[in-house]
């Protein structure tokens, strides 16, 4: 599930989609601007997905409804990005709100020491059905920057934190959104959202513009918990100081994942 992270940024302008997210209406004719320059491809029964895809890396899921006779209604949409990152996982167990599938689906697992669990959500679902439980998996994961810090080094990553009762190492990795879990007021299940508070070393840092979407967003590949490298993107604006190569990135984001490409 896509989020308006502040006002101009949003996970679409991460990688480059400077859509409107303002209010319902100016995003679904965003979208829809976009769903025009492809062709949509079939997911399952009357569900459609239309992929833009940019050589940055960058790319664009619209999940789209078949309602019959040419016409098609959109349904959801999700921003991606096809990176360099490697991260070995087990799979546990499916948590998907079942609203969204099959467009949206979001997976529960753990790294591969078994040390912590993270959730996920699937770049590309079709690729659900790999994913099940018990599964060991090499996976390209892509953070989304809902919050960002940069530090020059490992020392000023840790100065950061003097005054903080509680310190996390310069690799650490929570997942925040199974803390979400439960049942609402109204006795409605609450399910895992993929979001987490991470920190890493970054290994390449580059501004790419994406060519398809008209804007430009930060990548960075990080080394993080249990040698996983993930890629970090975040929109210009979020990012006071360019990303080096030796530096290191912390802050709380949303994840994306899809398998390794062979």
């Amino acid at each position: 599930m896509w989020w308006l992270v502040a006002a101009g940024v949003s996970h679409f302008s991460m990688v480059g989609f400077p859509i409107d997210m303002t209010s319902a209406q100016t995003a679904g004719a965003g979208f829809q601007s976009y769903a025009q320059k492809c062709d949509p491809v079939p997911l399952e029964k009357n569900s459609l997905l239309c992929v833009v895809k940019d050589k940055s890396g960058a790319e664009l899921w619209v999940g789209l409804v078949n309602k019959g006779e040419g016409a098609v209604e959109l349904s959801t949409a999700n921003p991606a990005l096809r990176g360099k990152g490697k991260t070995k996982i087990v799979v546990t167990a499916d948590a998907s709100p079942p609203e969204w599938k099959p467009y949206e689906v979001r997976i529960q697992a753990q790294f591969a020491s078994g040390e912590a669990p993270i959730i996920l959500e699937l770049a590309d679902p079709r690729e659900a059905h790999r994913f099940v439980p018990d599964a060991k998996l090499d996976i390209d994961v892509t953070a989304f920057a809902d919050e960002i810090a940069l530090h020059e080094s490992e020392d000023t990553y840790y100065g950061s934190q003097k005054d903080e009762k509680v310190k996390f190492a310069s690799n650490h990795f929570i997942p925040s959104g199974m803390f979400s879990t439960g049942s609402d007021q109204n006795s409605q299940p609450q399910y895992p959202t993929a979001h987490a508070l991470l920190a890493g070393k970054i290994l390449e840092a580059e501004l790419r513009t994406n060519a398809a979407g008209g804007g430009q967003f930060w990548w960075m590949l990080i080394h993080t918990f249990d040698g996983a490298t993930f890629n970090v993107v975040a929109d210009p604006t979020q990012v006071k100081t360019s990303p080096k190569a030796g530096g290191f990135v912390s802050g709380s984001f949303w994840l994306s994942a899809r398998l390794v490409s062979q």
